[in-house]
């Protein structure tokens, strides 16, 4: 169960980076369906950036790592994905090994959730980091910091040509 924020909140008027609503929460609003998107984003400032840009527009859920990423996708079956190269590791299991943004996106590349667009968005700007994500399949790479209107731009091309997922059993072992 989500919690939910009312409208007239400070956190819904205006953007504070430093008031972190939790994974999962997101502003009341209008009864009309918005596409849902998960940011899977290990910074609390970025999805909180994030956030503010778009959720009058879409729901936005988030989660900061990779491997609850795989289960929440499959439950929440995201319209879009927003994807960090670089991601933690679970809080419950700090010491484990990391499940990278490019790991995330090799996972739903591989499974029935290969329509569901992503977008790579992320600090890494090489050549062979572009490279990396085109081979690896994003259907998008913006890098940080992206501006309002690149980032809705990208959104809005991606969802315009998207297909949607059918029923869709697992991710293939993740």
């Amino acid at each position: 169960m989500t919690n939910e924020v009312p409208l007239s909140s400070p956190a819904a008027d205006g953007f504070d980076p430093y008031r972190r609503r939790g994974a999962g929460q997101r502003v009341l609003s209008s009864t009309r369906a918005k596409p849902l998107i998960l940011v899977v984003e290990d910074s609390a400032i970025v999805v909180d950036q994030y956030r503010y840009w778009l959720e009058t527009t879409y729901q936005i859920e988030d989660i900061g790592h990779g491997r609850g990423a795989l289960g929440k996708i499959m439950r929440l079956r995201p319209a879009l994905i927003i994807l960090d190269w670089q991601l933690v590791a679970p809080p419950d299991a700090p010491s484990a090994r990391p499940m990278s943004g490019r790991d995330v996106l090799a996972a739903i590349k591989r499974s029935p959730l290969r329509n569901i667009p992503v977008m790579m968005l992320t600090s890494r700007d090489g050549i062979f980091d572009h490279l990396g994500a085109k081979i690896a399949r994003a259907d998008a790479y913006l890098t940080k910091p992206v501006k309002e209107d690149e980032l809705r731009r990208t959104i809005q091309r991606l969802l315009a040509v998207a297909r949607p997922v059918e029923g869709v059993p697992s991710l293939g072992g993740f």
